[in-house]
């Protein structure tokens, strides 16, 4: 499992690869089962952004199988920063990623937190 920290702007889609190795720097494959992400507010909320193999939103690449990207639409995800009593404070969105390999085999990939900047350009 990996722990990952994004930053991004509400504006702008996002895309980034990941290339995933486990501690002996040998490749992770990913080839085979789809893989499904969650975005949330927080862990038990029930409304979400989902990206997966199956709505393109995450890809595997086809030779180098431990290459995993994964790609936010611009918009998906409001800003995370509040001010609390006059300060700045940032509230991440909470995110995990799991390769489905059955309905009870569900090893987990990713997992981290985004945080979404207030972008300046629309349009």
């Amino acid at each position: 499992m990996f722990l990952v920290t994004i930053r991004m702007a509400n504006n702008a889609s996002f895309k980034k690869v990941f290339t995933l190795v486990d501690k002996d720097n040998n490749p992770v494959s990913l080839a085979g089962a789809p893989l499904r992400c969650w975005i949330k507010k927080n862990a038990g909320d029930s409304q979400h952004l989902e990206l997966s193999t199956t709505n393109g939103y995450l890809s595997v690449d086809s030779v180098n199988t431990n290459k995993l990207t994964m790609n936010i639409p611009a918009n998906a995800l409001g800003p995370t920063k509040q001010i609390v009593r006059g300060v700045e404070v940032d509230n991440p969105y909470v995110f995990d990623l799991l390769q489905i390999n059955s309905a009870t085999d569900r090893p987990l990939i990713l997992k981290g937190t985004i945080s979404v900047d207030r972008g300046v350009t629309h349009g």
